[in-house]
This record gives structure tokens, C-alpha cells and sequence, in this order.
């Protein structure tokens, strides 16, 4: 059965801080292209410095990954933390600087997409560094002027889980039309799959495809909602246990707000997951 392929890009830009989270995200597109490719003809490929910037000379290290790297890419995906990064000639780190060059080409052409994610975690007061700190924060506050929305974590699993929805969403949006005469369409506001097949087209064997690709379908779906509801069980627990260390306090308005925002964040993450 002839079949087309449509290749994604994705480049992940971010500081030294988050490593362990691209390494994650590394393993979650593996994942995803083993779930997705064969159905929705869509393959996800991870542009990252570390594997695509080769040895070379420039004014500095930043432009050397501008100039290899490019601005073809389709989604743009941010990670940050407590560390903002190293300044370039041009920005405050180069996670800024990449951002901004994705931020204006999304606005004058439509493209690239742009997903950031923030981890919220502790650090260590040992390794936390204020004034990095601070500018994490700024940025962070900055987006929404800019008409983005960002995702937060608390951990890997928060992570995991965020990002596998975010990335099936974003296989379905690119999905295309496999074959004319098979009439497959997709439903992006659905995120599932509708099909329009012609019996007459089809044999055995293609029936035997089908089913075996929808049921791929239907276990990375399952399998997302599944670490989500134990995700969001945990994240209940525990702000049912911040409240219970309140008792018998004044908590001041601040505390209350945050911990009402946060039970709040926690069911919308939910929610858009699902």
C-alpha cells in the first residue's frame, strides 16, 4: 500500500539546566513516531545542537547554531527553569535569542509553532542563581503580551505527560491524506481520526493494517490518559495536604491565592489533556 509521509521538525531550544528534560523529549518523539508515523503519515524529527551543529568558526558560538540550524523548522519547543542562560552579542542567552528569531518569522509567516514549558521545582539554594532567577521570571511573564500560552511542569512525569498530549495534538493537526483513493481525512478539533473508506479498494490485508494502526491509536491515547488521571491524583493529594498543614494558622492572602491557583493549574493541565 503506497503511503506518503509528512516530516515535522521540531527544534528545542533551552539552558543547560533542563538537560534531563531534553533528553525526554528525545525519548517521547521515538515514542510518538512509533505510535503515529504509521497512521497519520506523520514523523517528528528532533533538531537539537547537540546532534545538528558541527565544528566550525564564527563571530560566536550562538551564530555558528543560528546559521547550521536554520529557521526551517516547523514548532519551536522552550524549556526553562532557574537558569536563563549565557548573553550573546544579540540577547540576554541564547534561549532568548532563538525564541526571538522564531517569535518574529511565526508572526510574519504563520510559522513555526511555539511551545514553551517552565518547570516549577525547587532548587537548591546552592545552585540557584537570583539574578538567572529573575530573568526566567520576566520572560515568563513577558509571553502572555506576546499572545502565547505556556505549559508548566513539576517533575519528569509532569513533563512526560504534558508533552506526549501536546505532541499527538500536534501529529494530528499535521496529518495528511494517505492516499486519494482511501479518502482518509482527519478531524483536528477532535483530535480522532474519521475515515471514509471505499470497500472495493480494500483487501484482507489492508483491513488487517487498519486495525492494527487504530488499536496503536488507541493505546498511546489510553496510555496518555492514563498517566495523566495518576498524575492529577497525585497533584490532589498533595494540595490536600498543603491545606492541612494550614489548619490552625491565618494563612495571608497570598498563600491562599497561590495555592488556589495551583489545585486550579493542576485541573486545567488535567482537563486539557484530556
Amino acid at each position: 500500500m503506497t503511503r506518503k509521509s509528512t516530516v515535522i521538525q521540531l527544534f528545542v531550544a533551552s539552558p543547560s539546566d533542563v538537560q534531563r528534560e531534553r533528553d525526554l523529549l528525545e525519548s517521547i518523539v521515538t515514542e510518538l513516531n512509533q505510535a503515529w508515523s504509521r497512521s497519520l503519515g506523520v514523523t517528528f524529527e528532533l533538531v537539537r545542537w547537540e546532534t545538528c551543529v558541527r565544528p566550525a568558526l564564527g563571530s560566536d558560538p550562538q551564530s555558528i547554531i543560528n546559521e547550521q540550524i536554520g529557521d526551517e523548522y516547523d514548532v519551536f519547543i522552550g524549556i526553562l527553569w532557574g537558569y536563563f542562560g549565557t548573553l550573546t552579542p544579540r540577547a540576554m542567552s541564547g534561549t532568548l535569542e532563538e525564541f526571538e528569531r522564531a517569535y518574529k518569522r511565526s508572526k510574519s509567516t504563520g510559522a513555526p509553532e511555539v511551545m514553551f514549558y517552565f518547570k516549577d521545582a525547587p532548587i537548591a539554594p546552592s545552585k540557584m542563581d537570583p539574578v538567572q532567577l529573575q530573568q526566567v521570571q520576566s520572560f515568563r511573564a513577558s509571553l502572555p503580551e506576546k499572545g502565547s500560552i505556556y505549559s508548566t511542569f513539576e517533575d519528569e512525569f509532569g513533563f512526560q505527560t504534558s508533552l506526549r498530549a501536546h505532541l499527538a495534538a500536534l501529529a494530528q493537526k499535521f496529518s495528511i491524506v494517505i492516499t486519494p483513493a482511501r479518502n482518509i481525512t482527519f478531524t483536528e478539533t477532535a483530535c480522532i481520526e474519521s475515515t471514509s473508506l471505499d470497500v472495493e479498494d480494500l483487501g484482507f490485508l489492508d483491513y488487517v493494517e487498519l486495525y492494527e494502526s487504530r488499536m496503536a491509536d488507541l493505546t498511546t491515547i489510553l496510555t496518555v490518559i492514563s498517566n495523566a488521571t495518576v498524575r492529577v491524583g497525585q497533584q490532589i493529594n498533595q494540595r490536600t495536604q498543603e491545606i492541612a498543614d494550614l489548619q490552625g494558622q491565618r494563612p495571608d492572602t497570598a498563600t491562599t491565592r497561590r495555592l488556589v491557583k495551583r489545585a486550579a493549574d493542576d485541573m486545567d493541565a488535567y482537563a486539557n489533556i484530556l
